[in-house]
């Protein structure tokens, strides 16, 4: 009997501090297909008709919510699962593959933890001229060079700080490589800054990814700028990638424009 007195006054006195707490949780998705045509696929005219999944941009449903702690703190998350059109298949072999951390945020920034989009990812998309506005065409120069510049900016087991000052944005993320004996091996760190001046905008991120095996250490970096003139948008991006063993490096160099016709009409072109 005494012990469960004891419970009873704990729940007690927990139940006025839950009542105070201010919650927000949004469900949210996006779902895309498109018909596709490609022709000349292989380079010896034979062309492809499919239905794909993401024709414009990535299909994805998510939860997101944020609960005030006092002081100005709040706790925050957010799951977000990827998943095709075309088969139902869940993207990325995971049920959140896309997105799924859990962390704290204030005045001081934001700190988040679990898989997260890197620094490079989030700063090199934005001078991206054929990816605004949701727009996939799967031949703008991060899918170009997607291959190469843009391989794990989806980190897992990583710690994320993010902080906006006036029109400076930082971004810090490092994920750990979690093999035994070893606190460097599978590591990632990196970085970026990202600055929005009236119609001005610059942005430079670095990534490293350091070798679960081997010694092939990857540099990877972007740099960028757009400049907004009435409905018009000017990119210009460049980004670049180094390999230690063997030594190898490679880069890619973009110019475009993009004009916003009406609300639901954006054209762009890029080379």
């Amino acid at each position: 009997m005494r012990k469960s007195a004891s419970l009873w006054l704990l729940a007690g006195a927990l139940l006025p501090a839950v009542s105070y707490a201010q919650s927000n949780l949004t469900l949210y998705g996006v779902v895309s297909t498109a018909v596709r045509y490609t022709s000349n696929l292989d380079g010896r005219h034979h062309d492809q008709g499919e239905l794909v999944s993401s024709g414009i941009g990535g299909s994805r449903w998510g939860l997101k919510g944020d609960e005030d702690l006092g002081g100005g703190n709040k706790a925050v998350f957010l799951l977000e699962n990827g998943f095709g059109t075309d088969d139902g298949k869940t993207a990325y072999n995971a049920l959140f593959g896309r997105q799924a951390y859990v962390g704290l945020s204030g005045d001081w920034g934001t700190l988040t933890f679990g898989r997260q989009y890197n620094a490079l990812n989030n700063i090199a998309w934005s001078f991206d001229p054929l990816d605004q506005s949701w727009g996939n065409f799967w031949s703008g120069p991060l899918y170009t060079g997607g291959d190469v510049f843009f391989q794990g900016y989806r980190v897992n087991n990583s710690v994320v700080y993010k902080k906006k000052v006036g029109p400076v944005s930082v971004q810090l993320d490092y994920g750990f490589g979690e093999r035994p004996g070893s606190m460097a091996r599978g590591a990632t760190f990196g970085g970026g800054v990202m600055v929005q001046d009236g119609p001005l905008a610059l942005g430079v991120a670095y990534d490293q990814q350091r070798p679960g095996s081997g010694d092939n250490t990857l540099h990877n970096y972007s740099v960028g700028a757009s400049y907004v003139v009435g409905k018009a948008t000017g990119y210009a991006g460049y980004m670049g990638r180094r390999e230690t063993s063997p030594d190898a490096r490679f880069w890619i160099a973009f110019v475009g424009l993009g004009y916003q016709v009406t609300p639901a009409l954006h054209l762009s072109g890029a080379y």
